[in-house]
């Protein structure tokens, strides 16, 4: 990964120098053990596991542990994944994929193995504060390049959490002529609604003194859409759905999500 300032150091994801700590960090963790044995079976996540000490690098741990695990992954539950549109890509810029939101961990993973097997670098993926309910996962998510957006804060406090994330965006984009993901707004995988979202546009051009359009164009957008035949969490959703309706003061539990990107996963 290439460096950002310090100022990003609260929302990045790991620098290269972070990565031995982090994986030594994992490898304590029994849900690691349990996840991969799950999907790998429990020879081929033994052979992953004694093979994680080495690694140095975040291009190493996506090579090496990522890409691994979610390659196995798609071999046991899908017929099919396809990716569109790579010959729009221009490899020698930055630019952001802006998506609809179907599934918390898939979207942007699927997006990312792919994008590898087709020669592209792998994107920095933008997750939600609420969904790093352990620190294993926190740990796991800013391994495979993801920055944390803050979804907590006073409406004041929000404007400053959004230009930030803006700025650290934009940084990546133009600076280090990299990728970046981002899903419209937190609930879109419940209500399907894939309309573009102001709100994100805005937020993008808080860190630029230009008009909006302008703005926007060095960021080189990349409009998304992703599509599974099936959603797996479809009853959990409805579930969640009715619950709300009965309980005005139903609150989801940071447990609901874990179940959710389990049952996502598998």
């Amino acid at each position: 990964m290439k460096n950002v300032p310090a100022e990003f150091d609260d929302i990045r994801c790991y620098k290269d120098s972070e990565v031995k700590n982090a994986v030594d960090m994992l490898l304590k963790q029994n849900a690691i053990h349990e996840i991969l044995t799950t999907i790998m079976g429990y020879d081929n996540a033994r052979y992953l596991l004694d093979n994680m000490a080495p690694l140095h690098t975040i291009d190493d741990a996506q090579r090496e542990l990522i890409l691994v695990l979610f390659s196995a992954l798609e071999h046991r539950t899908c017929k099919e994944v396809r990716l569109y549109g790579t010959e729009n890509i221009d490899r020698l810029t930055g630019h952001i994929f802006i998506s609809n939101h179907r599934d918390i961990v898939l979207d942007a993973t699927f997006l990312n193995v792919h994008l590898f097997f087709n020669g592209f670098d792998t994107t920095h993926i933008g997750i939600g504060n609420n969904l790093l309910i352990y620190p294993w996962v926190e740990c796991l998510m800013r391994l495979n390049k993801s920055f944390i957006v803050r979804r907590d804060g006073s409406i004041k406090e929000q404007l400053l959490i959004s230009k930030h994330l803006s700025s650290y965006i934009r940084y990546v984009i133009e600076q280090n002529k990299e990728g970046v993901w981002l899903a419209q707004r937190e609930g879109r995988a419940k209500d399907s609604s894939d309309h573009t979202q102001t709100s994100i546009l805005k937020m993008l051009g808080m860190s630029s003194n230009e008009p909006l359009p302008a703005a926007l164009r060095k960021l080189h957008i990349h409009p998304t859409a992703i599509h599974y035949e099936y959603d797996p969490c479809d009853f959990l959703k409805a579930r969640e759905a009715q619950l709300k309706r009965d309980d005005s003061n139903y609150v989801k539990k940071p447990a609901d999500d874990f179940l959710s990107m389990k049952t996502g996963l598998m």
